[in-house]
């Protein structure tokens, strides 16, 4: 492409420049990207003479591999003295060099580069390319090197300004060999360094001492003998490639070696690496083998040439090979026999073991057994007695080391011993045990039992029990068994040394017990035995102990259990404390205590007790209990006697009668519960024998010096307790009264129980007054609100002076209402009590007209311009002419004789406008003339004014152009991307809106009819959930008002205008992915911003416009603006723009929850779906992906009410679902919210087959109180399992901090990464990383950058990166 240099005036260079930038259009794509930029940048195109030019450059970058791109390196100026200029870099793709400094990563590229005026608006362009012409250095130096290690010299160091590491290139090497004792040779060197650009250093040169080799450095492998316990094993785990029995040096890939020699750690075997001119040899003498060691005499041989002469050095290694180990030896397995006929042992042909030894040819095996010692590797017969016979097997080699190895052959005695029982036995319950526990040892029932090959022992169970207990569990059993306490619930009919007999038994029928017979070897026979079973033993009994209590006790008759029991176990009987402090008899610490009975029997006793109290109405008197122990053989009872006492009655001293109080204040109350101690009520030691009654009588005396009144309070006190004992009421005995005197005062007047704010109101009725409901009202402490005196007065204007009133009366109310005059007045109000205080309030009211004047225009005016000098040469260079308000003042007036002013604007001080040539041209001039009286009301009426130049005192106009744009919002200031506006009435090619949401149209010409029509009709989904679906359904059942015109469009889903059922379901098939778009209405709609909505309640009352008309255009700037509608988002969530942040909740996660199972193919299973949450929800929405392996069979309601019509079916796999209600579902964990009807097309598990997605359907829960929750799935049952997954972060784009999330699948190291779009990085992070989910928090000070940034994470082998945008 051309570079082209251009320079035109503002005059005539619009239309040229773009004639130059259609060109640039046609050969460059990425060019017209960065044309429509530059003109962004050039608001003010066309409009001055100050000329600009572009050329092209080479930029070199600098020693910081960075260069600014400055105004001198590309532009002519000359034509700008006065310009302040900015330079903007680009590349070819349209992204922005940051600051026009280019750097290491624009090298080698062109770019385009823009010179902008700051003052004119003018700007050029041309292509510059960044170069890097600054060579690398390097530096040589003289060095001396060890002839080892001069093979891993790579070379000088060099330094680029760019390239960090340029390379180091040798060419030219020349060598010269010494015969110094110390050095080998002498090599000069040449090197050069070249960066990544080509750019080459100057060469430099070293000399290189190369050494010999120091022989004293030499490491030499070490000897391997007996003598260090490092001598090697016959079984050759050493090298041997060839197999010659000698060990090698070197390993073999599987096996070690003896060694080699080594300098500083460097192998000088089998060769030596470097430059030193040497070479490594060995030599083997093998010996024989004595005591079955052999050894070998190593020779190592190091040869040096140098100066035409040769050096060795020698080195003996030993190595030895030794037998020490014995041989490998397997016995043969374990077996089992059983003795051989009538005899306790069995004759048993002994196997032979299996031999082998590494070293030695020979072996010789011996075997061992109870009883016996052969010479022989099996091939015998022995006799072995029953039991577990261990056998030994032996093995020697020829060096005499020996391996052992044990077998066990274990002789089995399968003959069971001879059972003979005691047919009939007869059992006597003892005493003692729990329930009348005796237990009978098993041998009782032996008579005569027997076995050929030894001692038997005997256990025995009952058949059946009439006890559910475990006997052992009480003592009995812990001893009775030979391996301690029995397992589980016995109840006797489990095999035990003894058997258990109850009281339950006696008088039964017969016990069937069997009788087990157990030889030595474990062998089992039975036999059955017939038990009778007796009881003989009468029950006795004795009772708690007798006690006297104080009547101050709190006794229940109900429940006496606080004076002992009877027990059946002396160990159960327990001393028992009652605390009673007024009792005498009571202890030190206050207690008076008594002991336990006891029943005793061998057998179940019944006991019971019969309380007889005589307690009079007091609580004094006496309780008999009578105690009883019965079974069936007879009885025992006794009686147990409580005694209560009134040990302290009362007495005159008893009673701490109220003090007198003068000077007791009216307000805090005058009633005994309104006073406190000493002054409220006597106060009387009062105990449970006690029944006080006291009453009080008041006398009150209204005049009393040195207070508001006086009160005589008698007071009664009467023992009824005393009563019978006395035959009536006696004065002193069970009676007593006493005189209180108050003497009560004031000092607080009454308090308002109203307000008294200031009054604003406006009249906009009529001219006259307004009418007001005023009341006051009190209230006092000492006087009743009847007898308060009150009083008020009205002082018009508020002129200090009393224009009604004032009025008095009785009462707590005042009531001054009254139409009130216009104007500013106070009101005084007073209540005043009995005692002589007072309380004064003052109200305040602002009344005035909201009437406002009545503007009346004329019908249009027309003026023609005066010719005047603007720049005081004497020349008339331009018109001009002043339009006062009151020209365009018909016939205005107030309707309440009110005088007023006339503006053209809301401010009143805008009398005047001047017109200018500007003007002229432009048609009906719309003017507004406002009225405004001196209260503030104004109103205004619409007129206009045509401009027109009849005296020719405007210059040559020419060809006028003026601007149209304009600004596209949402409702909520969000600006809309995209829109494509396009303008009918003219050829030019449709704009789209930038991120803040403008458009431009420059250099329109003037005076011509357009229509703006702005359009966007995709991204259907964008900002429609189903927490739109609630407000909609809220609106619908007038819970909540949509609450505005623009929120109404965007329900009307159908565009019907009105919003029905019909517009949920048209948004809910969107939102389940069954719509791609709306049938019957596009993405956008678009509103002008000028529309005042007749009625905000019913948008659809009028057409509305959604263009704007521009008849006819007027120079400058001409605004069409529009309000953008994003159809279906009545939440305002929709992201319009980069930039636009979707409000969200704290990262709080909603789970569902299926329980995890197996499903076999072919199988239809019904899948609840639960939540963990106890939200109360309104709304969800959510994908699940069932596989390849699930379909969907129908769907049935739970907490949550779906039908079918609230899922999605789609590709055979995802299942969509969206489901609200207005009134909100409070979750339940335990109840399924709906349940799921699946087929299975082949075997799987849900929780390998089921996920959930937000695509289609983007998976939220709404609640209640108003937040937005992630949706989760959890399986119960089932193993957790993850995919790495990384996460979007939130919230994005953002201003101050941001969490970036990512799903790992198990623990582990994860390495976080950011950088810019240049590729340089700034930040890398390495974090602990757990399974499952994982958040990261970051703030913009962390990061250090704005703009478009990648963020990348890294796991064992996972790699993701996604994109941030940092405002």
């Amino acid at each position: 492409m051309k570079k082209t240099d251009f320079s035109v005036s503002l005059r005539d260079g619009a239309r040229k420049r773009l004639k130059q930038y259609s060109r640039l259009l046609s050969q460059s794509l990425s060019a017209s990207l960065l044309l429509l930029t530059l003109l962004w940048h050039n608001p003010v195109l066309g409009q001055s003479n100050c000329s600009l030019g572009c050329h092209g450059a080479q930029v070199s970058l600098g020693a910081d591999c960075t260069a600014e791109v400055t105004v001198a390196m590309i532009g002519e100026t000359t034509q700008c003295p006065n310009g302040q200029f900015t330079v903007y870099v680009y590349t070819l793709a349209g992204d922005t060099i940051p600051n026009a400094i280019v750097t290491h990563a624009q090298i080698g590229m062109t770019l385009i580069a823009s010179v902008y005026d700051n003052i004119s608006g003018n700007s050029c362009w041309t292509y510059i390319t960044v170069q890097d012409k600054m060579r690398p250095t390097i530096e040589c130096a003289d060095m001396t090197v060890s002839c080892l290690d001069l093979y891993n010299y790579n070379g000088p160091v060099a330094s680029d300004n760019c390239d960090s590491d340029p390379q180091v290139i040798l060419v030219n090497e020349e060598a010269q060999l010494l015969c110094d004792p110390q050095y080998i040779k002498q090599i000069t060197r040449t090197y050069i360094a070249r960066d990544e650009s080509g750019n080459e250093s100057t060469p430099c040169q070293m000399v290189i001492s190369v050494e010999r080799i120091n022989y004293a450095d030499i490491t030499w492998p070490d000897s391997l003998v007996i003598a260090h316990e490092n001598a090697l094993a016959c079984d050759g785990n050493w090298a041997d490639a060839d197999n010659d029995g000698i060990p090698d040096p070197l390993p073999d890939g599987y096996h070690p070696g003896t060694g080699v020699p080594t300098i500083d750690g460097t192998p000088i075997y089998p060769e030596f690496i470097g430059f030193c001119n040497a070479l490594t040899t060995y030599d083997d003498i093998v010996f024989p083998i004595i005591g079955c060691v052999k050894k070998i005499m190593r020779v190592w041989t190091v040869r040096e040439w140098h100066c035409s002469g040769e050096t060795d050095t020698l080195y003996t290694q030993i190595i030895e090979v030794v037998d020490n180990e014995g041989p490998d030896l397997v016995c043969p397995a374990n077996f089992t026999h059983t003795t051989t006929g009538y005899n306790c042992t069995a004759a048993i042909w002994m196997p032979a073991a299996t031999v082998h030894d590494n070293c030695s040819p020979t072996t010789t095996v011996t075997v061992a057994y109870p009883g016996g010692f052969a010479n022989s590797n099996g091939g015998f017969w022995a006799n072995l007695p029953v039991g577990n016979n261990v056998i030994t097997y032996t093995a020697y080699d020829q060096c005499y080391n020996s391996t052992q190895c044990t077998m066990t052959i274990t002789i089995q005695d399968l003959t069971p011993p001879v059972a003979v029982c005691d047919e009939h036995t007869v059992v006597s319950l003892t005493l003692g045990g729990h329930d009348g526990l005796t237990k009978v040892d098993a041998s009782v029932f032996d008579d005569g039992s027997y076995d050929a090959c030894g001692p038997v022992t005997f256990r025995a169970r009952r058949m059946d029990s009439c006890y559910h207990g475990d006997w052992t569990t009480y003592g009995a059993g812990i001893d009775e068994t030979p391996n301690g306490i029995i397992d589980g619930y016995d109840y006797g009919t489990y095999h035990a040394p003894k058997v258990p007999f109850w009281c339950c038994d006696a008088g039964a029928e017969p016990i069937m017990v069997e009788l087990e017979v157990t030889d030595a070897s474990g062998n089992r026979n039975y036999c059955m035995v017939e038990v009778v079973v007796q009881d003989k033993i009468k029950p006795h009994i004795t009772c708690p102990s007798n006690i006297t209590i104080s009547c101050d006790y709190p006794l229940n008759l109900d429940d006496l259990s606080d004076f002992g029991n009877v027990v059946r176990d002396q160990h159960d009987v327990q001393t028992w404390c009652i605390y009673d402090p007024t009792n005498p008899y009571a202890n030190a610490n206050d207690f008076v205590c008594g002991t336990d009975g006891i029943a005793t029997d061998n057998c179940n006793v019944e006991i019971t007790v019969t309380d007889d109290p005589h307690i009079n109405n007091c609580g004094v008197g006496y309780i008999d209990r009578f105690w009883r122990a019965e079974d069936s053989n007879g009885y025992d009872q006794c009686t147990q006697r409580i005694t209560v006492v009134n040990f302290s009655p009362i007495t005159y001293a008893s009673i701490d009668w109220p003090d007198d109080y003068h000077g007791l204040e009216c307000r805090e109350g005058t009633d005994p519960e309104d006073l406190e101690y000493p002054y409220n009520s006597p106060v009387i030691n009062e105990d449970a024998c006690d029944l006080i009654g006291v009453t009080y009588d008041d006398v009150v005396f209204p005049i009393v010096d040195g207070a508001c009144f006086k009160i005589l309070r008698t007071w009664k006190v009467i023992e009824w307790c005393l009563y019978e004992q006395y035959g009536g009421i006696v004065e002193g005995s069970n009676y007593w009264e006493h005189t209180q005197i108050l003497k009560v005062v004031n000092q607080y007047g009454p308090e308002f129980e109203t307000d008294q704010p200031t009054i604003d109101r406006c009249n906009d009725f009529d001219c006259g007054g307004i009418p007001l409901e005023l009341i006051q009202s009190a209230t006092d402490d000492c006087t009743p609100e009847n007898l308060l005196q009150w009083s008020y007065a009205v002082d018009l204007n508020n002129d200090q002076t009393i224009d009604r009133g004032p009025y008095t009366g009785i009462g707590g109310k005042i009531n001054a209402s009254w139409t009130y005059p216009l104007g500013n007045h106070r009101i005084i109000y007073s209540f005043e009590d009995r005692c002589g205080n007072r309380t004064v309030r003052e109200q305040y009211l602002n009344l005035k007209s909201c009437k406002a004047p009545v503007p009346v225009c004329i019908h249009g005016l027309s003026t023609d311009l005066m010719a005047v000098d603007t720049d005081g040469d004497g020349i008339e260079d331009t018109g001009m002419v002043t339009v006062w308000a009151s020209d365009f003042n018909a016939s205005s007036y107030h309707p309440c004789g009110f005088p007023f002013e006339f503006s053209l604007s809301s401010d009143v001080d805008e009398k005047s406008r001047t017109f200018t040539c500007e003007d002229v041209g432009q048609g009906q001039v719309p003017v507004n003339l406002y009225v405004t009286d001196a209260l503030g009301n104004q109103a205004y009426c619409e007129t206009y004014i045509i401009v027109e130049d009849h005296n020719e005192v405007c210059p040559e106009q020419g060809n006028l152009t003026g601007t149209i744009t304009g600004n596209i919002s949402t409702e909520t200031s969000d600006n809309v991307l995209d829109v494509q506006v396009a303008i009918a009435g003219s050829s030019i090619l449709p704009a789209n809106t930038n991120h803040a949401g403008t458009y431009s149209f420059p250099a329109m010409p003037v005076g011509g009819n357009y229509v703006i029509n702005p359009g966007k009709n995709n991204d259907y989904k964008n900002g429609v959930s189903t927490l739109d679906l609630v407000e909609i359904q809220k609106h619908l059942l007038g819970i909540k008002d949509l609450q505005s015109p623009y929120k109404m469009l965007a329900a009307d889903a159908n565009n019907s205008k009105t919003i029905t059922a019909i517009d949920l379901i048209e948004l809910r098939k969107l939102i389940l992915g069954i719509y791609a778009e709306l049938p019957n209405n596009t993405s956008w709609r678009f509103v002008d911003k000028n529309y005042v909505f007749p009625d905000p309640y019913n948008p659809w009352m009028q057409d509305i416009p959604e263009n704007h008309i521009l008849n006819p255009l007027s120079l400058g700037m001409n605004r069409a603006d529009f309000f953008g509608i994003k159809v279906g988002d009545v939440n305002n969530t929709v992201k319009a723009n980069a930039s636009t942040i979707i409000p969200r909740g704290a990262g709080q996660v909603f789970d569902l929850v299926i329980d995890d199972r197996q499903v076999n193919a072919g199988e239809t299973i019904e899948v609840p779906v639960y939540a963990t949450s106890g939200k109360s929800l309104e709304g969800m929405q959510f994908t699940f992906d069932l596989g390849q392996g699930l379909e969907l069979a129908g769907v049935t309601a739970g907490s949550m009410d779906v039908t079918e019509d609230n899922f999605g079916w789609l590709q055979n796999r995802f299942l969509t679902s969206s489901w609200n209600r207005a009134e909100g579902v409070q979750v339940d964990g335990s109840k399924a919210l709906f349940t799921l009807v699946l087929k299975a097309n082949a075997a799987t598990k849900l929780s390998e087959a089921v996920s959930i997605k937000s695509n289609p359907t983007q998976a939220e829960a709404y609640t209640t109180e108003d937040e937005i929750m992630d949706l989760g799935l959890t399986f119960r049952g089932a193993e957790d399992h993850f995919d790495f997954e990384l996460l979007q972060n939130e919230p994005n784009p953002f201003t101050d901090a941001t969490q970036i999330g990512y799903i790992l699948p198990q623990n582990g190291e994860v390495t976080l990464t950011l950088f810019d779009l240049t590729g340089k990085q700034l930040i890398s992070q390495t974090l602990t990383g757990v399974k499952g989910l994982n958040k990261v928090e970051l703030t913009k000070d962390q990061i250090g950058a704005q703009g478009m940034i990648y963020y990348q994470v890294q796991f064992q082998g996972y790699t993701a990166t996604k994109k941030m945008l940092i405002l």
